[in-house]
Protein backbone atom coordinates (compact mmCIF):
# COMPACT_ATOMS: atom_id res chain seq x y z
CA UNK A 1 0.00 0.00 0.00
CA UNK A 2 1.41 3.52 -0.81
CA UNK A 3 0.48 6.72 0.72
CA UNK A 4 1.88 10.42 0.39
CA UNK A 5 5.34 11.11 2.55
CA UNK A 6 5.93 15.14 4.19
CA UNK A 7 8.88 16.10 2.72
CA UNK A 8 9.41 19.18 5.40
CA UNK A 9 12.43 20.77 2.80
CA UNK A 10 12.18 20.04 -0.34
CA UNK A 11 14.17 22.26 -3.45
CA UNK A 12 10.63 23.78 -4.29
CA UNK A 13 9.43 23.55 -1.09
CA UNK A 14 7.63 21.63 1.25
CA UNK A 15 5.75 18.43 -0.36
CA UNK A 16 3.90 14.95 -0.47
CA UNK A 17 5.78 12.29 -2.27
CA UNK A 18 4.28 8.54 -2.95
CA UNK A 19 5.82 6.16 -1.39
CA UNK A 20 4.97 2.24 -0.19
CA UNK A 21 5.33 1.00 2.77
CA UNK A 22 9.00 -0.48 2.71
CA UNK A 23 9.96 3.04 1.92
CA UNK A 24 8.35 5.04 4.54
CA UNK A 25 9.25 2.49 7.00
CA UNK A 26 13.08 2.30 6.18
CA UNK A 27 13.33 6.00 6.46
CA UNK A 28 11.62 6.87 9.27
CA UNK A 29 13.35 3.75 11.13
CA UNK A 30 16.86 5.56 9.74
CA UNK A 31 15.89 8.88 10.75
CA UNK A 32 15.05 7.80 14.15
CA UNK A 33 18.11 6.39 14.81
CA UNK A 34 20.09 9.31 13.20
CA UNK A 35 18.75 12.30 13.62
CA UNK A 36 15.35 13.70 14.56
CA UNK A 37 15.62 16.56 12.28
CA UNK A 38 17.37 14.43 9.08
CA UNK A 39 16.97 11.42 7.48
CA UNK A 40 20.59 11.13 6.65
CA UNK A 41 22.76 13.56 9.01
CA UNK A 42 26.16 14.47 8.10
CA UNK A 43 29.73 14.06 10.42
CA UNK A 44 28.20 16.64 13.14
CA UNK A 45 24.18 14.84 14.17
CA UNK A 46 22.76 18.48 14.22
CA UNK A 47 23.92 19.48 10.61
CA UNK A 48 22.23 17.79 7.63
CA UNK A 49 24.59 15.83 5.34
CA UNK A 50 26.91 17.78 3.15
CA UNK A 51 27.10 17.80 -0.66
CA UNK A 52 30.67 16.55 -0.14
CA UNK A 53 29.27 13.63 1.85
CA UNK A 54 26.72 12.80 -0.50
CA UNK A 55 29.16 12.22 -2.97
CA UNK A 56 31.03 10.41 -1.00
CA UNK A 57 28.59 7.85 0.44
CA UNK A 58 27.69 7.43 -3.26
CA UNK A 59 30.85 6.61 -4.55
CA UNK A 60 31.22 4.26 -1.84
CA UNK A 61 26.94 2.88 -2.51
CA UNK A 62 27.74 2.73 -6.53
CA UNK A 63 31.56 0.73 -6.14
CA UNK A 64 29.63 -1.65 -4.04
CA UNK A 65 26.85 -2.18 -6.14
CA UNK A 66 28.86 -2.66 -9.57
CA UNK A 67 27.52 0.56 -10.81
CA UNK A 68 29.38 1.88 -13.78
CA UNK A 69 32.23 4.56 -12.35
CA UNK A 70 30.99 7.54 -14.20
CA UNK A 71 27.35 7.18 -13.15
CA UNK A 72 25.95 10.22 -11.44
CA UNK A 73 23.65 10.21 -8.88
CA UNK A 74 21.00 11.91 -10.55
CA UNK A 75 21.40 9.03 -13.38
CA UNK A 76 18.83 7.25 -10.73
CA UNK A 77 16.25 9.63 -10.96
CA UNK A 78 16.56 9.21 -14.74
CA UNK A 79 16.20 5.95 -14.81
CA UNK A 80 14.03 5.52 -12.41
CA UNK A 81 11.54 7.69 -14.15
CA UNK A 82 12.44 5.82 -17.46
CA UNK A 83 11.24 2.60 -16.12
CA UNK A 84 8.24 3.50 -14.21
CA UNK A 85 7.24 5.39 -18.00
CA UNK A 86 8.04 2.33 -19.79
CA UNK A 87 5.87 0.16 -17.48
CA UNK A 88 2.73 2.21 -18.29
CA UNK A 89 2.46 4.41 -16.12
CA UNK A 90 2.41 8.94 -16.97
CA UNK A 91 4.74 11.03 -17.26
CA UNK A 92 3.15 12.57 -14.07
CA UNK A 93 3.45 9.32 -12.21
CA UNK A 94 7.10 8.85 -13.18
CA UNK A 95 8.48 12.53 -12.06
CA UNK A 96 7.49 16.37 -11.57
CA UNK A 97 4.41 17.78 -11.45
CA UNK A 98 4.68 19.27 -15.22
CA UNK A 99 4.88 16.22 -17.23
CA UNK A 100 7.03 18.74 -19.80
CA UNK A 101 9.82 18.81 -16.96
CA UNK A 102 9.59 15.12 -16.69
CA UNK A 103 9.43 14.49 -20.56
CA UNK A 104 13.78 15.67 -20.70
CA UNK A 105 14.31 12.13 -18.40
CA UNK A 106 12.40 9.92 -20.59
CA UNK A 107 15.04 9.41 -23.95
CA UNK A 108 13.48 7.02 -25.93
CA UNK A 109 16.06 4.95 -28.48
CA UNK A 110 14.27 4.09 -31.38
CA UNK A 111 13.15 0.48 -30.22
CA UNK A 112 11.17 1.17 -27.12
CA UNK A 113 8.25 2.55 -29.12
CA UNK A 114 7.95 -0.44 -31.03
CA UNK A 115 5.79 -2.40 -28.99
CA UNK A 116 3.41 0.49 -28.51
CA UNK A 117 3.39 0.42 -32.27
CA UNK A 118 2.12 -3.19 -32.16
CA UNK A 119 -0.42 -2.57 -29.51
CA UNK A 120 -1.84 -0.13 -31.64
CA UNK A 121 -1.93 -2.01 -34.45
Amino acid sequence: MSSDFPLVDAKTGPKYVLLSDAPQDLVRGHAKTVSEEWVFSGNKRDEPLSTNELYLVWGKTRDTAGIVADAQLHDLRNAHTLHVFMNGNSLHVAGHRQASTTNCYVNLDDNIPRPAAELIA
